[in-house]
């Protein structure tokens, strides 16, 4: 799709005066999206994601946890790495938050898991 883009795009820049929902038609791309890239916008490849909780670190940090676990022969549980998690992050939540820090999910024996 996003070759396909960027043969638009072109298109656009050697032919100015083309309609962008001809061009959007001829190329088969969504015509909004190809007015945005028009306007500016890049793709949504390669943004950080925002939905996320952990920084990249913190994850890097998490996976090093569970890799140690498994090394000493440690069944990694739900559990071990629910708390861990809960752990980093309640060391990095500011004074504000110490009584409700965020926290990654419920723990995994409560009837509110989403593992």
């Amino acid at each position: 799709m996003e070759a396909c883009i960027q043969d638009a795009l072109e298109y656009i820049a050697t032919n100015p005066d083309a309609p962008v929902a001809a061009v959007a038609r001829e190329f088969a791309v969504p015509r909004g999206r190809l007015r945005r890239r028009l306007a500016g916008t890049g793709p949504r490849t390669g943004r950080p994601p925002t939905h996320t909780k952990l920084s990249a670190p913190e994850e890097v940090a998490l996976c090093r946890y569970i890799d140690r676990l498994d090394n000493i022969n440690l069944a990694v549980r739900p559990a071990f790495v629910t708390d861990a998690a809960n752990y980093i992050l309640r060391l990095r939540a500011s004074r504000a938050e110490q009584d409700h820090p965020p926290v990654p999910c419920c723990h995994p024996a409560s009837p509110q898991a989403s593992l």
